[in-house]
């Protein structure tokens, strides 16, 4: 069960609990508490433990053998994640990911210190590596526009006609649309107009699968 069905799902069986007592204990507007529940606003790491708080309940990542994702456990010690696996934001680079959480970074890639850690999307399920990336400039409209949040696969190929994230070896990120590869090139197309680009196999170091957005 992802988070937010969680949250949702604990105040609609908990006699006291609503939706606007979470958003006034969370400081934050109804509304934007409501998109938060319905999956349409990710929630932020440091939100957890109000949550949590609020709810009376512990939100617990479980092992991949039982779905990598959380169970309800009702030990409300102020947090979501055990010492061991909860990321240490005083400390920078965050420390060990839990099975739930990815960091996320500024602009294409991963250069630079998270600025943000988000719940891992489905098909990053299993992927050590995984991380997402705040679109950060108008450079991909109209696909991508400034706030977004792109959700990357490192040890996934993508399949054609799918978004991709390309890494050369002079240490250029960016984001294109796939369109097949020889042994010599690989072939892209640029997001904001379509044109085609051709990629010689020898300057690409890296090339990671697109595999959702929020």
């Amino acid at each position: 069960m992802k988070l937010y069905e969680w949250i949702r799902k604990t105040i609609r069986e908990t006699p006291g609990l609503t939706q606007r007592g979470l958003a006034k204990a969370m400081g934050m507007n109804p509304a934007t508490v409501n998109r938060m529940l319905y999956g349409r606003r990710h929630i932020r790491a440091e939100e957890v433990p109000q949550i949590e708080a609020y709810l009376g309940r512990t939100y617990a990542p479980v092992s991949k053998d039982a779905g990598g994702y959380a169970q309800d456990t009702n030990d409300a010690r102020g947090g979501a994640f055990s010492d061991s696996a909860r990321p240490s934001f005083g400390s920078g680079e965050a420390g060990m990911l839990s099975q739930a959480l990815i960091p996320v970074y500024h602009g294409n890639g991963t250069s630079g210190a998270a600025v943000d850690w988000v719940e891992r999307h489905p098909q990053q399920k299993g992927s050590r590596d995984a991380y997402a990336v705040y679109i950060v400039s108008g450079e991909y409209e109209p696909r991508y526009y400034s706030g977004e949040l792109v959700y990357i696969h490192p040890g996934k190929p993508p399949a054609v006609a799918q978004d991709c994230l390309v890494e050369t070896r002079d240490g250029t990120r960016r984001f294109y649309r796939y369109a097949g590869q020889s042994q010599q090139d690989i072939r892209v197309s640029e997001l904001q107009n379509g044109k085609d680009v051709v990629l010689p196999q020898h300057d690409v170091a890296a090339l990671c699968a697109v595999v959702g957005r929020g």
